[in-house]
């Protein structure tokens, strides 16, 4: 079931790297962690890692900023597949072709990264599409960017049958 969409507005953090994720700013309905986890990953328990993250107490005034947490590194273990590494960080083990490109692992490194490799793992961030969104817009929400790498990138991640 997707999430109602939710009236406050969502940016793309700068592209530094420094903060990871989705600006999002406090509508007037006075949205809480729950509410935020929901929409943005599905499952209201994540509120905890928004609340960790932030570090801001609730009630969350309106007009405040919060930053959605879009991807965490990982290390790879000594002996793990891409596929094994898929299925424990993604919960999907076909989603290691989707990693393989993101990393642009190559050769032997695509079906095993050496021990101690750090993946990039994207919790699994929701997005209700609305009338008129198309791939390319989705990804310049997100990304700020829409070319073909993008655009692959989030093919690959939703082509997955966990994905619907």
């Amino acid at each position: 079931m997707l999430a109602p969409a939710l009236p406050a507005a969502t940016a793309r953090a700068n592209g530094s790297g420094a903060t990871k994720g989705v600006i999002h700013k406090i509508g007037d309905k006075g949205e809480t962690y729950e509410d935020l986890a929901e929409h943005y990953y599905g499952k209201r328990y994540l509120a905890l890692h928004l609340r960790l993250f932030n570090r801001r107490a609730e009630p969350l005034a309106r007009g405040t900023t919060i930053i959605i947490p879009t991807f965490s590194m990982v290390q790879t273990k000594r002996g793990q597949t891409l596929e094994q590494f898929a299925e424990a960080n993604l919960m999907d083990p076909t989603r290691a072709e989707y990693l393989a490109e993101l990393h642009g692992l190559r050769g032997k490194d695509r079906a095993q990264p050496k021990p101690g490799t750090k993946l990039r793992v994207v919790p699994s961030l929701k997005h209700l599409v609305r009338p008129g969104e198309s791939l390319r817009t989705i990804a310049r929400l997100y990304y700020r960017d829409a070319g073909a790498e993008r655009l692959k990138l989030l093919s690959l991640f939703n082509t997955s049958p966990m994905a619907t």
